[in-house]
């Protein structure tokens, strides 16, 4: 019976870390993702305004170009200012730009993260990552 409650303590500690390791993951991923968008965006609205938002709207991720933030402050919440953390640690260049982020619902009970950065030339690029939820 000892053996057995161990094995079980065991399992469900296994479980939670892994748990806690796979969101972990998902936001490193989230944020890697949002800083490569900002960057190649940035440098793609430079040189064709018009053509940046569809080139750089994916599976994953929505973008668009805008004169006002979608998203005027970062939601107070622990995970956003993580995301946005390692948005930083991706691309240090961002450092000293305005990035606001939130959540939004999403069909199917899932949440999408989207944010706000001003780019160089004073516009706002408005984007959508697509269930951060997600496992």
């Amino acid at each position: 019976m000892v053996f057995l409650s161990l094995g079980v303590v065991q399992l469900v500690g296994s479980l939670l870390l892994y748990q806690a390791i796979d969101r972990q993951t998902l936001r490193a991923d989230h944020a890697r993702r949002i800083a490569e968008l900002i960057v190649v965006s940035d440098r793609i609205h430079a040189l064709h305004p018009d053509l940046a938002a569809p080139i750089m709207t994916t599976g994953h991720l929505k973008a668009e170009f805008a004169p006002a933030p979608a998203v005027s402050v970062t939601t107070d919440s622990d995970t956003l200012e993580r995301i946005a953390g390692q948005v930083i640690e991706w691309e240090p260049s961002l450092a000293a730009r305005q990035l606001h982020l939130a959540t939004s619902d999403a069909h199917g009970g899932k949440r999408d993260l989207v944010g706000s950065i001003r780019l160089a030339d004073g516009k706002w690029l408005n984007f959508r990552s697509r269930d951060i939820t997600s496992m």
